[in-house]
Parts: structure tokens; C-alpha cells; sequence
């Protein structure tokens, strides 16, 4: 395929709607060998920041000289913004090879535009031999199409109301269905979150026996834009810039950081300059 009928296909696909669920995510995998194999990555899920959460983290990992992919929607010019590799869209003419891949291993499979989407996404990341790859939910998490993946940090920004029809009417509820993204003894960093979404996550997490680093008791910030200071646990990282205008990204900012720090934990070699770098570039 092209890139004009790689689009044409895949938009085609929003015949099928919204449709929650892993059976077509899972027939998928069973058919490509890529995407059996492990993929060392981070899944963000939430209402509020999880674009902005992603994009810092992945920055902070790049600028720490690790070969980075990022997925995440929608996009704002051009398609191939959804698929980065170190920062950068894939090309168009990836975009059609992967599509064709797709649909050439799913004719019976009704896959939605989401699902396919996501599935380019995991195996351009394969493809690539990314070190690690930071995945963005579409909607929810318990029955997302990026629920598939066995990730080595799970990431939960605030959750408000949203996509009711799906995920229920109540907070409660839906900081159930994402907080199901995390996974037993996976390690999870929550952002500000209102008492009823907090108490839901923090119990998913005690189920699934998953340390828990939370906004406002673990990690925090104070400062401005151009001297800030974020603290992480034990690391205190003072003087960093934020080129995100508006006070909720230093929000995101810092729980990007201690996104960073429970990366440090497992191996990850995160200098406090890549952190420092990727606050002033992205």
C-alpha cells in the first residue's frame, strides 16, 4: 500500500465503531511472530496529561541515549505523527508497509481503526529494535487495544469524567477501568487524582501487589517554569525548565520524572542531565 491507501483502509476500519475488547488484539498477535515477543515498555493511561506524560518521559529516555518508541492519539497534522522513533513521525512509506502487513493478517478479523492502528504501532517498534517503548492508551484500560502488552511501569495521570457511554458513569467506575491497565507486581506511578479515583487505583494496585509512587505523597514540585524543582523520592532535582506552557504541565512534568526514577530502579541509566534536557526541549 501507499500512504493515501494505507488511510483509505484504515479509516474505512471506522465502520466498525468503538469497540472494546482484546479477542481481535490477541487473533492478531497469534498471526504475527513480531509481536509475540517481548517489548520493553511503559503504558500511560488517564484523562488528563497522559499525551503530555508520554512525550516527556519518552524525551527523557531519548536524551539518555536509549532508542525510544511512542505511541499516542490522536494526531494534530499528519498521521504518522501517532508512530515516533526517537522523536521522529515513521515515514509515509512505512505507514503503507505496515498497513499492508495489517490487513493482509486480519481479513476476518473485524478490526477497528484503533486496534489496527495500535497494531502498527507495536510492530514498527519491533521492527525498529526500540530499547523501550512508551505506550499511550486510547480509551480507558481494561479492555483497551494496548492492554496486551506486559509492561515494565504503568503510569495512571488524573482521571475525571469521560467516555461515560463506555466506561461508566461514576469516577469511581471509571478509575476502575483504567486502573486495570496495572499489572501484578508492576510498579505504578499516579498522578493527582480526585478521592474517589485515588482510593479505586490505590486499591488495584495493592491487589495486584504493585508499588505505588503517588502525586503529593511520594513525588511533588515547587517553583516556575524557568527554576523548577522536583522531588522524587529521595532525589531532589532543582534548576530544571519547563518548555510546556501552563502550570498543569509541571504536573506532568514531575510525574514524568518519577516515572524516570522507578526506570532508575530497574537499570535504566537516566542521568538527571537527560531529565534536565528533555524538560527544556520538548
Amino acid at each position: 500500500m501507499d500512504f493515501t491507501s494505507s488511510l483509505d483502509y484504515l479509516y474505512g476500519l471506522q465502520r466498525f465503531g468503538v469497540k472494546l475488547g482484546l479477542e481481535n488484539m490477541w487473533a492478531l498477535k497469534a498471526r504475527l511472530p513480531e509481536l509475540q515477543e517481548p517489548l520493553p515498555c511503559i503504558h500511560v493511561a488517564g484523562t488528563n496529561g497522559k499525551g503530555s506524560v508520554s512525550v516527556l518521559l519518552a524525551e527523557m529516555l531519548k536524551q539518555a541515549g536509549l532508542r525510544v518508541g511512542l505511541y499516542t492519539s490522536p494526531h494534530l497534522n499528519c498521521f504518522t505523527e501517532r508512530i515516533r522513533i526517537d522523536g521522529i513521525p515513521i515515514t509515509r512509506d512505512a505507514i503503507g508497509a505496515l498497513a499492508e502487513t495489517i490487513h493482509l493478517n486480519s481479513e476476518d478479523i473485524p478490526l477497528t481503526f484503533f486496534e489496527a492502528t495500535t497494531a502498527m504501532a507495536l510492530l514498527a517498534f519491533h521492527e525498529a529494535r526500540v530499547d523501550i517503548a512508551v505506550i499511550e492508551t486510547g480509551l480507558g484500560g481494561r479492555l483497551d487495544a494496548t492492554n496486551v502488552l506486559d509492561p515494565h511501569l504503568c503510569m495512571i495521570t488524573p482521571v475525571s469524567v469521560d467516555h461515560s457511554e463506555q466506561l461508566g458513569s461514576t469516577l469511581a467506575e471509571i478509575a476502575t477501568d483504567k486502573a486495570c491497565l496495572i499489572k501484578p507486581g508492576v510498579p505504578v506511578v499516579v498522578g493527582a487524582q480526585e478521592p474517589a479515583a485515588e482510593e479505586v487505583i490505590l486499591s488495584v494496585a495493592a491487589t495486584c501487589e504493585s508499588q505505588v509512587s503517588l502525586s503529593g505523597r511520594d513525588f511533588s514540585w515547587n517553583g516556575d517554569h524557568e527554576k523548577l524543582t522536583v522531588f522524587a523520592g529521595p532525589v531532589h532535582l532543582h534548576d530544571l525548565k519547563c518548555a510546556l506552557a501552563g502550570t498543569h504541565q509541571l504536573d506532568n512534568f514531575a510525574q514524568a520524572v518519577a516515572g524516570a526514577m522507578q526506570l532508575r530502579k530497574m537499570g535504566f541509566a537516566i542521568p538527571d542531565a537527560a531529565i534536565a534536557s528533555a524538560g527544556e526541549k520538548v
